[in-house]
């Protein structure tokens, strides 16, 4: 028989794959996610949400010129000013089951410093970022999304290539996003079939994943490619590397061009789908895994509620 404490497990297990960008399905996700979080300088604080008959987990890390090497580049956050970034998340199972994501600076801009040397190429870049995302989704594959990214900084490139400089300058939302995960899926993995006939794809108008587009489409692995080239590169490309290095570095995943998918894109999705399916059906749309969050309400369901004598 199972002992209450067994079923909460199960569920604090589901809710932190929830809570997991997945790029590779790997057994060591939450320590993964833990480690990444505590080098990041993140405290935790897990509390009884009583009201909810669920849990909150909060982290928060200060930066105060923090400085993190990786590898080729440096990058320094809150170096011009001391500021706050909160990742707040959990779970209630008082009515209908439901879970929560959020990431935010809090207070002021989050300053940096992104400084990477190529060898033949260098390239600076400093400024300030201010982003507010919000997730909600519940055990049904409900979820609501607000997003507003701002950023504002500028950027040098010197070298054997190219010298050149330009502004960082550009604003995301704020969005607002409502789908639901199956819709999602459904119109995902449907779209080649209705491409292949050339054919509206019918489950698209259900879909919010499948009707919006985000503002980073190109790849990390480009940008950076045609900077150690010595290659030009425009103010927007350089806002795609600044601004995906800073988020990864937040939710201490590598960059990578699949920082912003692996994000939207649900997990059962990237398992049951071959790669060039998956690349031609994802949508980079800021929606923090909300279809991991279904992994949820598995665990919910071996949850029962205390019964008192």
């Amino acid at each position: 028989m199972r002992t209450k404490h067994h079923t909460w497990a199960i569920a604090l297990v589901s809710l932190m794959c929830a809570t997991i960008p997945a790029t590779t399905v790997r057994a060591d996700l939450q320590d993964n996610l833990l480690w990444g979080l505590n080098l990041l300088d993140y405290q935790f604080d897990l509390q009884k949400n009583l009201l909810g008959n669920g849990y909150d987990f909060n982290t928060s890390a200060y930066y105060n010129s923090r400085t993190f090497r990786l590898g080729l580049a440096e990058l320094t956050l809150g170096d011009t000013a001391p500021t706050t970034v909160s990742l707040q998340t959990g779970y209630t199972t008082r009515g209908l089951p439901s879970a929560h994501f959020s990431l935010a600076n809090v207070g002021q801009p989050l300053s940096y410093t992104f400084d990477a040397n190529y060898g033949f190429q260098d390239f600076v870049a400093q400024g300030s970022m201010l982003f507010d995302i919000d997730t909600r989704v519940n055990a049904l594959g409900f979820y609501d999304l607000t997003l507003q990214i701002s950023n504002r900084g500028t950027y040098t490139t010197d070298g054997f290539g190219l010298t050149e400089n330009g502004s960082l300058d550009f604003d995301i939302g704020p969005i607002v996003i409502s789908g639901n995960v199956y819709a999602d899926a459904v119109a995902a993995l449907t779209q080649p079939f209705f491409d292949a006939t050339g054919t509206q794809n019918p489950f698209a108008k259900f879909s919010q994943e499948a009707t919006k587009v985000a503002a980073f489409t190109e790849t990390f692995d480009e940008v950076s490619a045609r900077i150690r080239a010595g290659q030009p590169i425009s103010s927007n490309d350089a806002s795609k590397l600044v601004s995906n290095t800073i988020l990864s570095a937040l939710l201490g995943e590598e960059p990578s061009s699949n920082l912003f998918e692996s994000l939207l894109l649900p997990t059962m999705l990237q398992e049951v789908m071959p790669a060039e399916m998956t690349n031609a059906t994802s949508r980079a749309l800021p929606v923090p895994e909300p279809g991991m969050a279904s992994l949820l309400a598995l665990g919910l369901i071996f949850c029962r509620r205390p019964r008192w004598a």
